[in-house]
């Protein structure tokens, strides 16, 4: 493996790309064999995308889910483990379906191999999900 970008800025720029959901760049990131997990969603909500077109797929259509989104006192953490970073971070999002706030706090493992993001494995309060998207339909594909 090589690490020839700061991995910790590799973990902010996929954040930036998300949360200004400038799509195409945040693809540019994701290796080919990539994995986004949320191990305790809410029923309806997508448990895993495995792969950067599976990962396109659920995650292109987020403006349709939200109006803005922004990122605040994020810190990423190095680990032991050569491209493994612990990720602390809140994020504030407006949402489309019905102008509600969501807002809530998360923890991430992010794994970075060869300058592109290879996991990104995301926990959060799903109570603060399932309050915030009460009855919004959602641009996030889910697996069946």
């Amino acid at each position: 493996m090589t690490i020839t970008v700061d991995g910790k800025q590799k973990v902010r720029d996929l954040i930036d790309a998300m949360t200004s959901m400038d799509m195409p760049r945040y693809f540019a990131l994701w290796a080919d064999d990539g994995v986004m997990e949320w191990p305790f969603v809410p029923a309806g909500f997508p448990t895993s995308y495995v792969g950067k077109e599976a990962i396109v797929g659920g995650m292109s259509n987020m403006s349709d889910t939200f109006e803005s989104f922004t990122a605040r006192d994020v810190e990423v953490f190095a680990t032991d483990e050569e491209g493994t970073y612990f990720v602390e971070w809140t994020g504030r999002s407006v949402l489309r379906g019905n102008g509600g706030a969501y807002d809530n706090h998360y923890v991430c493992v992010v794994k970075v191999r060869d300058d592109k993001v290879t996991l990104w494995r995301e926990y959060f309060d799903a109570r603060v999900v399932e309050r915030a998207f009460a009855g919004v339909e959602t641009g996030f594909a889910v697996e069946s």
